[in-house]
């Protein structure tokens, strides 16, 4: 009865699913288990182990998979990715990134990070390559431990990246995903956001020139509603996003005269976790 009791009182809708089905579950599975524990008793002696565990070997599935789909990594926002990629190595050999790098444009590993610098007309950008396996707990047997709601389709995800930019022409492009293209421009940043089935949008971010190149930490947020850009821990844009980041690619992916520069990477880290997870209401 206490265990019954303390599975309806931890309950979770994330977990557990609607209130009242996993409710009417607990007490059937409790009022079957206290049922046949008397039955038993005509065939067994008072204090005879047989009953006891027979009433427990009833009563404790539910509250043990409430329990274990309460406690998954999944729900406690354990990321699905979590990448932290070496740039102290040559890019074109790790398989960590896809290097683009047209002629005129160099790549090399300095002491504090990857160095990449390109003039007019040519591409110098890497891109995270994604994994293709699955974290332990989403595969057997765990994966069907997994909290009701979990949907591996729903994801909230975050990627930052620890830049020194020193741009030589009109426009210099920090990063690009598959919803949000930032550059740096003469007047600041000029941010182009891609919804899902719309025109795009051009925002300009006014800023000193001298306040967006140099060194700064880039962060870009996304989830199911909403992608927002930070610099330095302050929010510069957001908008309303169902759209996931897909690729992520920094440094310089267009090939006009207009842009130019060198990038310096000192660190990338990318992760996705589970939107349902209690970590979708975390701090950034």
């Amino acid at each position: 009865m206490m265990i019954g009791l303390v599975s309806i009182v931890t309950y979770r809708d994330f977990a557990d699913g609607p209130l009242l089905p996993f409710a009417a579950t607990v007490i059937a599975a409790t009022g079957t288990a206290f049922g046949v524990y008397g039955a038993s008793r005509t065939r067994w002696p008072f204090g005879h182990p047989v009953p006891i565990l027979i009433c427990f070997a009833i009563a404790l599935p539910v509250p043990v998979l409430h329990a274990a789909r309460l406690l998954h990594p999944a729900g406690r926002g354990w990321p699905l990715i979590q990448l932290r990629p070496d740039v102290k190595s040559d890019p074109a050999v790790n398989k960590e990134w896809t290097v683009t790098l047209d002629p005129g444009a160099t790549m090399s590993v300095v002491p504090n990070g990857i160095l990449v610098a390109n003039q007019p007309r040519a591409r110098a950008s890497l891109e995270l390559v994604m994994p293709t396996t699955s974290p332990w707990w989403l595969t057997f047997p765990f994966r069907s431990l997994l909290p009701k709601a979990f949907d591996d389709r729903s994801y909230a995800e975050s990627a930052s990246f620890d830049l020194t930019i020193e741009p030589a022409g009109s426009f210099f492009v920090v990063s690009e995903t598959e919803n949000l293209l930032v550059q740096l421009n003469v007047s600041g940043m000029h941010v182009t956001y891609r919804p899902v089935g719309m025109p795009a949008e051009s925002v300009e971010i006014l800023r000193d020139r001298e306040a967006v190149t140099g060194r700064h930490l880039w962060m870009i947020r996304c989830d199911p509603e909403w992608i927002t850009l930070k610099v330095d821990g302050f929010e510069v844009f957001a908008r309303r996003s169902p759209r996931p980041l897909g690729f992520i690619r920094i440094g310089e992916t267009r090939s006009d005269e207009l842009h130019g520069g060198t990038i310096r990477i000192h660190r990338v880290a990318y992760s996705r976790w589970w939107a349902g997870s209690r970590r979708a209401w975390w701090p950034s």
